[in-house]
């Protein structure tokens, strides 16, 4: 499954039918049981999955994942910087002001 679909599925699963935080980790982790399905980048899901269940966006962590080796990553979401903070996020996360 490519990376992209990853993301909207997981926007889908919580936007479209509302599942709650939980309902959707656990949708992912048995989409990664199924021995025949590979997703993208599945390393990076699972580490999102894992700041998902600490409170962090799925989205979020993702991009943040996915901003390895850079400095900083810059962010209007004060919610993600307090988050970041808390859980030591590398890059750290910096607001733009």
């Amino acid at each position: 499954m490519p990376f992209t679909v990853t993301l909207e599925l997981e926007w889908v699963l919580r936007g479209a039918y509302r599942l709650p935080r939980e309902a959707v980790i656990q949708a992912f982790e048995a989409l990664l049981a199924i021995q025949h399905l590979h997703l993208g980048q599945e390393e990076q899901v699972l580490q999102a999955l894992e700041l998902q269940r600490s409170g962090l966006d799925f989205a979020d962590a993702l991009h943040v994942l996915h901003s390895e080796g850079c400095g900083a990553f810059v962010s209007f979401d004060r919610l993600l910087g307090q988050l970041g903070g808390r859980l030591q996020l590398e890059p750290p996360i910096r607001s733009p002001h």
